[in-house]
């Protein structure tokens, strides 16, 4: 597995990996934009889904390893067959055989960063914790991950913040 990309600026290395894709639908992800717009640029399937990628940032430098998102994670454990059949999940090679790829060990990671805390950014993270990472989360994600408003409650998982919270009472947040 190769990652799907990898820069060098200076000292610094940043590498995305593929974590998975999944469908979504078209109209809640572009909003009061034309179907006849974003349609040219992401064809929807015949119900109006369409695929959206994960992907797992990695930025290294000398020693240091700072893992961006999870990404999905296997999704054959994390989820349930009605959202099995909404999302049509694709795992992708994920976080450890992308770390393998880049001569990184779990272990060596330092720090894990997540943008926010929906289910298709922190799934393989929180499923096999890094052993020695710390993770940083803003704290307005994280009330909103523990107290979900009902119009992004399906964003987040009950399962993923109990990670989180065994994490945090490690610690490790």
């Amino acid at each position: 597995m190769r990652p799907i990309h990898t820069h060098n600026l200076g000292d610094v290395q940043l590498s995305l990996l593929d974590g998975g894709s999944y469908l979504l639908d078209g109209g809640s992800l572009f909003g009061r934009v034309p179907r006849s717009l974003w349609g040219r640029h992401a064809p929807p399937d015949a119900e109006n889904r369409v695929r959206l990628v994960t992907n797992i940032g990695v930025i290294r430098r000398g020693d240091s390893v700072t893992v961006v998102d999870g990404g999905l994670g296997p999704t054959s454990d994390r989820f349930d067959a009605k959202l099995k059949d909404i999302y049509d999940f694709e795992d992708g090679p994920g976080l450890v055989a992308g770390l393998a790829a880049l001569d990184i060990l779990p272990e060596q990671v330092d720090a894990v960063v997540f943008s926010h805390l929906h289910f298709d950014h922190v799934g393989e993270i929180l499923r096999d914790p890094l052993p020695h990472a710390k993770y940083y989360i803003r704290s307005g994600e994280w009330e909103d991950a523990s107290c979900p408003h009902e119009l992004c409650r399906g964003s987040y998982l009950a399962k993923d913040h109990t990670a989180l919270a065994a994490l945090a009472e490690q610690g490790r947040v």
